[in-house]
C-alpha cells in the first residue's frame, strides 16, 4: 500500500531529476508500457488525443522538452489515491501543473494524465477544492514545499570531496556524528544535541549512490523543535559533484520543507548548509595534500 511519505519522496525525487536535467533519472519513474497524456503532446507532436504510449516514445518527448527549455519544478503538494497519487507542482514559468499518476506493482508510473494551469495564484484553492485537507494533515494542506539549494566551485578534486561526504569520521567533522555507509538502502542516523522533546536523532536512509558523482538520502527528524501539529520533518538531501574549470562543482539540494510546518528548520538550515561548504572544502584540501 502506497504511503504518503513514500509518495512525497517519489514526487520530490521526480522534481529533482527534472531540475538537474537527468533524463535517465526522470525515465526511471515510468514503466515500460507507460501511457502518458498531456496538452503539450497535442501541441508538440500533433497527436489528437494527447496520448503517448511506451517508455521509448515518452523518453523522446521529455528529451525534446529538455532541448527546448530549462524546466524547474517546485513541489507544492502530494495527494493519495488507490495505487495512485496526484502531484501538484509549480513550473519555472510560475504556472501550476498537476500529474495524476497511477502506479504499477513496482511503484512505477503506468498511466499519467498531466493537467496544466495558467497561473500559480490558484495553488492553494486548487488543493482545497480537491479535498487536500482530508488526505494530508491540515498544516500541510495549505503550505508550499521549499528547498535549500547551495552550489559552489571548489578547488579540490572530486575524489577528495566525495570522501568528505561519505566517510563517517570526516562527516562527523563537518556535520554530525553518524553511522553512514555509501550503500543504497542503508539506514543510518546523525546525532545532534537534544532540544525540547526531540532526542536529537536524525534518522536517514541512503536513496542513491553514484560514486564520485551523486549521493542522496532521506532525512527525518521529529519533535517540537522541528515540526508542528505532530508532523515529522521528512526531507531529502542530494549532493551532486561535477567537473569544474578548476576543481569540482558541488551542489546541494535539501528538498521537502513544508513552509508552514518546518519553517523554523528551513530558516536554520539554509545558512547552515552554506557554512558547511567551507568546511567541506577545507577537509577535502587536507586530503589533497596527502
Amino acid at each position: 500500500m502506497l504511503t504518503l511519505e513514500t509518495a512525497r519522496l517519489m514526487a520530490a525525487n521526480w522534481c529533482e531529476a527534472w531540475n538537474r536535467r537527468d533524463l535517465d533519472a526522470i525515465m526511471a519513474h515510468y514503466s515500460e508500457d507507460v501511457a502518458f497524456r498531456s496538452p503539450n503532446v497535442i501541441a508538440r507532436w500533433g497527436v489528437a488525443d494527447g496520448w503517448l504510449h511506451g517508455r521509448t516514445r515518452l523518453r523522446e518527448n521529455f528529451a525534446r522538452v529538455l532541448e527546448l527549455a530549462r524546466p524547474h519544478f517546485t513541489l507544492l503538494d502530494v495527494m493519495l489515491g488507490v495505487d495512485a497519487m496526484c502531484v501538484l507542482y509549480r513550473r519555472e514559468t510560475g504556472d501550476v501543473a498537476c500529474n495524476l499518476v497511477e502506479l504499477d506493482p513496482a511503484g512505477q508510473a503506468r498511466r499519467v494524465v498531466a493537467c496544466h494551469g495558467a497561473t500559480s495564484a490558484g495553488a492553494t484553492s486548487v488543493g482545497a477544492a480537491w479535498g487536500t485537507a482530508q488526505m494530508l494533515p491540515q498544516a500541510v494542506a495549505h503550505s508550499e514545499i521549499s528547498e535549500v539549494s547551495v552550489e559552489a566551485d571548489l578547488l579540490q578534486r572530486r575524489e577528495a570531496i566525495w570522501a568528505v561526504l561519505t566517510r563517517p569520521a570526516l562527516i562527523a567533522r563537518w556535520l554530525l556524528p553518524n553511522d553512514f555507509a555509501p550503500v543504497a538502502g542503508h539506514r543510518f542516523s546523525f546525532q545532534a544535541s537534544a532540544l525540547g522533546n526531540w532526542d536529537g536523532v536524525i534518522r536517514c536512509e541512503v536513496l542513491e549512490v553514484e560514486g564520485h558523482h551523486r549521493l542522496s538520502y532521506r532525512w527525518i527528524a521529529s519533535g517540537d523543535a522541528v515540526m508542528r501539529n505532530g508532523i515529522a520533518m521528512t526531507t531529502i538531501v542530494s549532493w551532486t559533484l561535477a567537473d569544474a574549470a578548476k576543481g569540482t562543482r558541488l551542489r546541494l539540494v535539501h528538498a521537502g520543507y513544508h513552509t508552514q510546518v518546518n519553517d523554523a528548520a528551513y530558516r536554520a538550515m539554509n545558512p547552515e548548509w552554506q557554512a558547511m561548504f567551507a568546511e567541506i572544502a577545507r577537509l577535502a584540501g587536507e586530503l589533497d595534500k596527502r
